[in-house]
């Protein structure tokens, strides 16, 4: 993001590294709706960024953060526009088949934000169960060797550590692994 005069900020870091699949590599996470720091607004207002695209979950606490993050970016010049998803987040819109024309058009349907009078937090509600990963007990030495159609998307290296995201494709779906 450090030359993006546009960005598209995400919930996770999982859903970055879905869109920077895609194609997206101004893209950028929050690390949660209510993760955004000065450190990350002070590295837009560096990079002059003029226009955030916030791709928060389609839920009560994505419009919630959406919402907070347009009032704290608007205070510094920055408009925030709303890209509305036809899943719960960008990782489920790759999941299910989402391309990068795909993502393209919600990103060029996307709405400004109105800056209104700050939004109630939505009421809290009991986090859901872990849902268990697949294949949990293969060790990177197996799934080396898993695979025809193992394909690596996006390679991130941050001084000695190395992030692969590695794609199985499935008859119903692709399956990411990040690996560490």
């Amino acid at each position: 993001i450090r030359e993006a005069t546009a960005v598209i900020l995400t919930v996770s870091i999982l859903d970055a590294i879905s869109l920077q699949v895609l194609g997206f590599s101004h893209t950028t996470a929050s690390f949660g709706v209510t993760g955004f720091t000065a450190d990350l607004r002070a590295a837009l207002l560096k990079a002059k960024t003029s226009r955030v695209y916030c791709v928060y979950d389609a839920d009560p606490a994505g419009e919630h953060g959406a919402d907070q993050l347009a009032h704290d970016l608007a205070a510094h010049g920055i408009e925030v526009l709303r890209v509305i998803l036809p899943c719960k987040d960008p990782n489920d819109f790759l999941k299910g088949g989402g391309t990068r024309p795909d993502f393209q058009k919600l990103l060029d349907q996307a709405q400004l934000i109105p800056i209104g009078p700050p939004s109630a937090p939505p009421p809290s509600s009991a986090v859901p169960p872990p849902i268990p990963a697949e294949n949990a007990d293969a060790t990177p030495e197996e799934d080396a060797g898993a695979g025809a159609g193992r394909r690596s998307l996006l390679v991130v290296s941050c001084g000695p550590r190395r992030y692969e995201v590695v794609a199985f494709p499935r008859p119903d779906a692709v399956t990411l692994r990040v690996r560490l």
